[in-house]
């Protein structure tokens, strides 16, 4: 069992080893070379700002028909609010009637016998 476990812990090392020299780069030298690249390297790992603003803009310009939805949006709350007041205005009849003991419609109020 150990020999098979020492096996395995030296092919993964040999892996890690191979795979670390496949990523020797003239961006990353190595801590004793002293070679320096003929032009600087940046990496950046976030947006800049022109990136960003772009992100944020929106991709395809409104469509005219969702142009002509938002120019009828004033008429139709106006719409609306004529509704809601009618409606407010059968309600405060229905109240008063059921105030007043005359019923919906016009039928009286009955009371259940106590």
């Amino acid at each position: 069992f150990h020999k098979l476990c020492a096996g395995a812990a030296l092919m993964a090392a040999l892996q890690v080893g191979f795979q670390a020299m496949l990523l020797a780069s003239p961006w990353f030298p190595s801590p004793g070379d002293t070679q320096q690249p003929k032009t600087q390297h940046f990496l950046w790992i976030c947006y800049s700002t022109a990136d960003q603003q772009a992100a944020i803009k929106p991709k395809e310009p409104l469509a005219i028909e969702e142009l002509s939805e938002v120019k009828e949006l004033p008429r139709k709350v106006d719409k609306l609010e004529d509704e809601m007041k009618d409606v407010k205005k059968l309600l405060n009849e229905v109240i008063r009637r059921l105030g007043d003991g005359q019923g919906v419609g016009g039928a009286p109020v009955r009371t259940p016998p106590s």
